[in-house]
């Protein structure tokens, strides 16, 4: 943020932290997306939830196959964030990625999954279920 003509310093440091306390009080939402068997597909955290899917659809192999969106909110920011990263690493979402819980990984290790590899693995337990049913 660039300082405004005239603004001392010390206005500009209080003018950045009020933005940053608007921010951090706004109303998020954490956000769980289920396939039409109750499969956990995707875990995420946004302060506008519509807006996000909006980019899901153009961007996520997931959403297409979601069936039931279930929010859970309004939470401050850090709150959301932090309820998304637990519920990721606990809850174990089809198509969450380390990196969208902000984890370091290395290419290659254990962790790194392929966002083809997690479409992979859950149409595999689709097809597990429709062979069942």
């Amino acid at each position: 943020m660039n300082r405004h003509q005239g603004e001392t310093l010390g206005e500009w440091r209080a003018r950045c932290d009020a933005m940053a306390e608007r921010h951090e009080a706004a109303e998020n939402y954490v956000y769980r997306a289920f396939d039409d068997a109750g499969r956990l597909l995707y875990i995420g955290c946004s302060l506008n939830v519509e807006q996000r899917l909006t980019v899901h659809r153009r961007e996520s192999d997931w959403f297409r196959y979601c069936n039931t969106l279930r929010l859970a909110g309004p939470y401050r920011r850090s709150e959301a964030m932090r309820l998304e990263r637990d519920a990721i690493e606990s809850e174990g979402s089809y198509f969450n990625s380390p990196m969208s819980n902000m984890r370091l990984y290395q290419l290659g290790s254990p962790e790194h999954v392929t966002a083809t590899q997690r479409l992979e693995r859950y149409l595999a337990a689709r097809a597990d279920r429709e062979v069942a049913a």
